[in-house]
């Protein structure tokens, strides 16, 4: 009997190609690799523009002299530090993804050719979208890759942003000490700064760090503020707690200008300590400039004898029976300057 359905062209058995097959694997190999080069184009940039709004947050950091817009310029460089974070995770994510992806779309295609399934092909082909230009080459992967570095080199070597970085830093200090003890140990002690605004713009105000701590603010009218400028006028200053020590921040009457230099003058009481006969001097600070420059002298009672000095002095002078101890140095960023004098009393 013949067959009804024989001459039914659905029920035709669809001839294999093993050219074709071959050719839909390439071109699945190569509509991943489109997929990777957009992954890749997209985070190479995405790090590109973080890495440029990062180095202006830090830039403006710096430039700006007000608290408020510290929070906000940190906060602003802190974002676009986990972008680049979160741009990389979302690279490894997709990456895999994709990658799990092409490997069960490969698996079919070998299993269909292994099986001369020709149906599982033309499936794949209806299904199948548009292929795409070939992967991210090796060259432009490179390009990408030293494009990013290049700009992170030249934003680092720009001399307008090791400005803006290095305000204190770059700057120098210069400290003229003068210190004046009495017999019974107390004393009186004067200190000149000289600093220069290394701001683009004028500055209202300036801190220096101190020992101590606080717990909340605190606000000390220019009546009974320890500061004065050039002129002597006494300038306001706030005490701000600094971790585990304490910042004063100056007010100054008139705005300083950008890059012109500015005189403060700190007094305060210091007190020398006694043991038996001997009485012991002794005081540091450190500056988080590039340069710091120190010139102290230490003015002992009269009729005092030097015991010992620590370091070595520059100069010891006699000048009313009362010796005058000079020191003198020049260290770098943040490097302590400290000095002891032990001297006795006559009788």
């Amino acid at each position: 009997m013949k067959d009804n359905n024989s001459n039914n062209p659905d029920s035709e058995t669809v001839a294999f190609d093993a050219s074709r097959a071959a050719n839909l694997r390439a071109q699945a190999v190569t509509a991943f690799k489109s997929q990777m080069v957009r992954i890749e184009r997209v985070l190479n940039g995405g790090l590109l523009f973080a890495l440029l709004i990062a180095s202006y947050a830090a830039c403006m950091f710096f430039y700006c002299s007000d608290t408020q817009s510290w929070i906000m310029y940190g906060v602003l460089f802190l974002i676009a530090f986990n972008t680049t974070i979160l741009l990389k995770l979302w690279y490894w994510i997709l990456n895999n993804k994709i990658g799990v992806l092409r490997e069960f779309k490969l698996l079919r295609l070998d299993l269909a050719a292994q099986n001369g399934d020709a149906e599982t092909l033309e499936r794949f082909v209806q299904t199948e979208p548009q292929t795409r230009p070939p992967g991210l080459s090796k060259k432009e992967r490179w390009i990408w890759k030293i494009l990013i570095i290049a700009v992170a080199m030249v934003i680092g070597a720009s001399p307008q942003l090791r400005r803006l970085s290095g305000i204190v830093r770059g700057s120098s200090m210069t400290s003229q000490r003068t210190v004046s003890l009495n017999a019974d140990g107390t004393g009186h002690m004067e200190t000149v700064y000289t600093l220069q605004n290394q701001r683009e713009k004028p500055i209202r105000e300036f801190t220096i760090y101190s020992g101590g701590t606080v717990s909340r603010i605190q606000h000390i009218p220019a009546s009974e503020s320890s500061y004065r400028d050039r002129s002597g006028r006494q300038l306001a200053y706030r005490v701000e707690p600094a971790g585990q020590n304490i910042r004063h921040v100056i007010q100054f009457i008139e705005p300083v200008r950008a890059y012109d230099g500015f005189t403060l003058i700190s007094a305060t009481d210091v007190k020398a300590s006694r043991d038996g006969a001997k009485w012991t001097f002794s005081t540091d600070q450190n500056w988080g400039c590039k340069k710091n420059h120190y010139a102290d002298v230490v003015i002992l009672p009269a009729g005092a004898q030097v015991v010992s000095v620590d370091p070595i002095s520059v100069t010891q002078t006699s000048v009313e029976n009362r010796p005058h101890i000079e020191f003198a140095a020049t260290l770098g960023f943040n490097e302590r300057w400290e000095y002891t004098v032990d001297y006795r009393l006559t009788e």
